[in-house]
């Protein structure tokens, strides 16, 4: 049996995986956002006053993004701005690591 894969199919699967990943990210935070801005000023990287648009707007690029990766025309700027988010987690974890 021949498992055929196209670059098309790839994309949608990556898509589909990255943006589920960015939902399940989001929607704690969109529920609990008092919680999530204790825990952006607990990793005290950002000065006081930018914490609460901070952890106020984090939520909703993640989930734009989650969305936006499954439309095709706007699936390149939304990967960007998931790579993005992604590193920036990453140093922000590395920071406090």
């Amino acid at each position: 049996m021949n498992l055929v894969i196209n670059d098309a199919s790839v994309a949608v699967l990556a898509s589909l995986f990255l943006g589920l990943v960015l939902a399940a990210a989001a929607i704690p935070k969109l529920r609990h956002p008092d919680e999530f801005q204790g825990v952006v000023t607990n990793y005290r990287l950002l000065p006081s006053f930018l914490v609460t648009p901070f952890a106020r707007l984090l939520p909703l690029v993640e989930l734009v993004c989650a969305v936006a990766l499954q439309i095709t025309p706007a699936r390149e700027m939304a990967a960007w701005t998931a790579t993005g988010l992604f590193i920036m987690f990453a140093v922000a974890i590395a920071i406090n690591v």
